[in-house]
């Protein structure tokens, strides 16, 4: 080929080419693309040999031992200039019988797409740092969940030392059973069938040491351009550790609410014994009766059968107060039953109702008959235990002040299906600013030894877990705690 029409062609693509001639070493010819590619002006180029252009070129490299002067061969060799742009270059002999043999050196300007390529490689190295880095075991899988990849955490729940060992691989070549993997399997094909993903699936597996695993999986279809499902993508955390330790927090707070409950029983159960003496001091008189009666010549029948009756009808009060403190001291389970509040008030009350009366508190009750038997569900315990934390704050509030009258109001309401039951005391009332941490945990207004300031706080978790409420009334003048609950 012409070697001006040569220069054409390539200055025509923006290729820069120069032309240097074996015999003499000196530059015989260049193109424009050759001094916008290096910025140099056809001054700097004149009378120079060889040698020398290549001393100017490497003068705008970034490492200027890319070019060695004494080995042309460059062979598609990238260059990185110090303006941050980059060529590639070629090299190589152009001879003919008709003129001297020529060096042709070419450079194209790679800038943009060694930038893209440079890019890319840094996002791939990002994206294995992220992998490595994440709790989560990550794997992806083609059209036939065939792995294509994984994390080295995937790898090691799989068994393998390397995430390379998996590609190739299917469920069947990991340590999973065959249940397992069927299952993984079947899920993947409902997973690119229908192209939308599924979040969170809480799994328990065996890992590559036979142990059984709790794992929360989430799975997504991988999509081309096109929006064709070619493979799945997998990730999931191990959550044993978690769900263990969710378990011993949840034993714990049981521990906590059972000692919480006693503790509140034993504050209100301070008249109990004296409730059931008094029964058993009746008894007691009446056997007295009997035992005269009954060494009296003439037996006096209707006197023993009055004896007898009264007996009975105090057997009756004690055994009330008993199935009471039963009931509400049993211990607590996340057990839901229908219950109603004619049946829990008859529990509480029979327990606190002794106290409150030795210690000249009025109890007064606003209780409709018909919204008592409405029908709710809960934890017939925790309510109780709920009505006891109450019961006892009351009394506390009120029983030390020297005031003429001391009463705790009982009341019960309806409204949108919802049953709101208040305790009210005739107390001070809560101080404003006091009110934001009244249900906070170890949060007590009481004296040292008096309650352990977790009875709000564990009533209102208690009233949540129920699926209602506990809060204090802000509109009411007096101190009023309401508990709210949804009908059956």
């Amino acid at each position: 080929m012409n070697t001006k029409l040569l220069l054409t062609v390539l200055d025509s693509l923006g290729k820069g080419v120069v032309l240097i001639n074996l015999k003499t070493q000196k530059i015989i010819s260049f193109n424009d693309s050759f001094l916008q590619l290096w910025k140099l002006r056809e001054p700097d180029l004149e009378e120079l040999t060889m040698i020398e252009l290549m001393v100017l070129l490497k003068r705008k490299l970034l490492s200027p031992d890319e070019l060695d002067q004494t080995n042309w061969n460059l062979n598609a060799r990238i260059l990185g200039l110090k303006d941050q742009s980059f060529f590639e270059a070629q090299s190589m002999i152009y001879d003919s019988e008709e003129e001297d043999p020529k060096r042709i050196m070419i450079f194209s300007d790679v800038t943009e797409s060694h930038k893209s390529e440079d890019e890319l490689r840094r996002q791939f190295t990002l994206l294995e740092s992220i992998m490595s880095a994440i709790p989560h075991s990550v794997f992806w899988k083609d059209k036939d969940s065939r792995y294509l990849g994984c994390n080295q955490r995937f790898a090691k729940d799989a068994g393998l030392s390397s995430p390379s060992q998996i590609i190739g691989k299917s469920d069947y070549d990991m340590p999973w059973k065959k249940e397992e993997s069927d299952f993984f399997i079947a899920y993947d094909k409902k997973i690119m069938g229908s192209g939308q993903g599924e979040y969170n699936i809480e799994e328990t597996q065996k890992n590559s040491q036979g142990e059984d695993t709790v794992v929360l999986t989430s799975k997504v279809p991988l999509k081309d351009n096109n929006g064709e499902v070619y493979g799945i993508l997998g990730i999931y955390a191990n959550i044993t550790d978690f769900k263990n330790a969710q378990k011993r927090v949840k034993e714990q707070e049981l521990m906590l609410v059972n000692a919480s409950q006693l503790a509140s029983l034993g504050e209100m159960s301070g008249g109990i014994a004296h409730e059931i003496n008094n029964p058993l001091s009746i008894i007691k008189m009446a056997l007295k009766v009997l035992h005269r009666l009954v060494h009296k010549e003439k037996i006096d029948l209707s006197a023993v059968d009055d004896a007898i009756k009264d007996m009975n009808t105090t057997v009756d009060r004690i055994a009330k107060i008993v199935v009471g403190l039963r009931n509400i001291s049993r211990s607590s389970t996340e057990e839901m039953d229908r219950c109603t509040f004619n049946e829990i008030l008859k529990d509480v009350l029979s327990v606190a109702k002794e106290k409150l009366r030795m210690n000249q508190i009025d109890l007064q009750e606003d209780l409709p008959e018909d919204l008592t038997n409405m029908v709710f569900e809960a934890n017939r315990v925790q309510i109780s235990q709920v009505l006891i934390n109450l019961l006892n704050n009351a009394y506390d509030a009120i029983n030390d002040i020297k005031r003429e009258e001391k009463w705790i109001r009982l009341s019960l309401k309806s409204s949108d299906g919802i049953l709101s039951f208040s305790i009210t005391d005739s107390g001070h009332g809560i101080p404003k600013e006091t009110r934001e941490k009244i249900f906070n945990p170890f949060f007590t207004t009481k004296e040292i030894g008096k309650g352990t300031g977790i009875g709000l706080s564990i009533s209102k978790s208690m009233m949540e877990k129920n699926g209602g409420r506990l809060f204090y009334d802000e509109s009411s003048e007096r101190t009023s705690f309401v508990i709210q609950i949804q009908i059956a």
